[in-house]
């Protein structure tokens, strides 16, 4: 993981609401353990989301994590490659993508 996405994941963590938490399936009655303890486990995790992450169950953890990345900005697309501009040239040429691939390298 890049450093951005790392820093973005961790925007997106504090950023995020009961809601969000519910809808995910990340919050259930205290990490799937009602009986565990009186504490507010959404309270909790809304005070300090990355020691509540820590403490939840795996499969809590598996669900925040796929929200997390849910919200990702997607990877961008390399542009300008080499091969982008003699793909270009050959489609309006007609000629083979070998033969614009050595046009397209002489400078």
């Amino acid at each position: 993981m890049s450093a951005a996405r790392f820093h973005n994941a961790l925007r997106i963590l504090l950023s995020l609401d009961g809601y969000d938490l519910i809808n995910a399936g990340v919050a259930d009655e205290n990490w799937g353990t009602p009986e565990a303890s009186e504490r507010d486990q959404m309270a909790a995790f809304l005070s300090d989301p990355a020691r509540e992450a820590i403490r939840m169950p795996d499969a809590n953890f598996d669900r925040l994590v796929a929200l997390l990345e849910s919200r990702q900005p997607s990877a961008p697309v390399a542009t300008n490659r080499p091969g982008d501009q003699a793909a270009i040239y050959a489609e309006e040429t007609g000629v083979d993508y070998a033969t614009a691939l050595v046009h397209c390298n002489m400078d």
